[in-house]
């Protein structure tokens, strides 16, 4: 049975987009039309030869509901704005790099980035427009809600808990059982040992509220 090749746009044709282009096209199931960006100067240009076709008006008035799409911008909360325009009308699909190991037994929302040898462990549960980056861990029984961040090197452990929008700094720790806040942000090398509050900031080893 020959499987059918979807076609796919990628919002934001940054850096992040850059990754999300290269996990794509190393899968059989996805042919990329090309990126959306809201920056004037660059559309009708090419990114790794990928032409940035429209921002996000034009892609609601050309391209095909069928399409699918994903969000590769890094910021969380404009990438909550972008998904809440695009809701209902376009299907988002998951770049797993080839090299990330996903447990058989984790589930996954749509939308979501993993990255190379991103890990996610037995039972974990991955909400919605995630992004999980290069060398990031996440344990077994881990909740990570929607519009999440994992920077390149982040380890969460065992049965944390990581609100909506929370941000996981690059090479920082979460231990295990812990419960990090919506909108909360992670310094980059922390060592989480306690709660974070939603919105909160905190950085250091151990970290602490800055």
């Amino acid at each position: 049975m020959i499987s059918k090749i979807r076609p796919v746009v990628i919002i934001g044709a940054g850096g992040h987009g850059k990754e999300v282009l290269e996990a794509l096209t190393l899968s059989p199931s996805y042919r990329i039309l090309g990126f959306i960006d809201e920056d004037k100067s660059i559309i009708g240009k090419k990114l790794l030869g990928i032409p940035v076709l429209g921002n996000l008006n034009w892609m609601q008035e050309n391209i095909d509901s069928n399409t699918g799409c994903i969000c590769a911008i890094g910021t969380n909360q404009i990438r909550k704005d972008i998904v809440s325009r695009l809701q209902g009308r376009f299907t988002f699909v998951n770049a797993i790099h080839p090299t990330a190991f996903v447990s058989p037994s984790a589930k996954l929302g749509r939308g979501i980035t993993a990255g190379i040898r991103a890990v996610i462990n037995t039972e974990a549960s991955i909400g919605n427009h995630v992004i999980i980056n290069t060398l990031a861990s996440i344990s077994h029984d881990v909740k990570v809600h929607d519009f999440c961040n994992l920077n390149p090197g982040s380890t969460v452990a065992g049965k944390v808990h990581l609100g909506e929008g929370a941000y996981i700094g690059a090479n920082s720790t979460v231990i295990q059982n812990l419960s990090i806040g919506d909108w909360s942000v992670i310094g980059a090398g922390a060592v989480v040992i306690r709660d974070v509050e939603h919105g909160k900031k905190v950085a250091g080893v151990p970290a602490i509220p800055i």
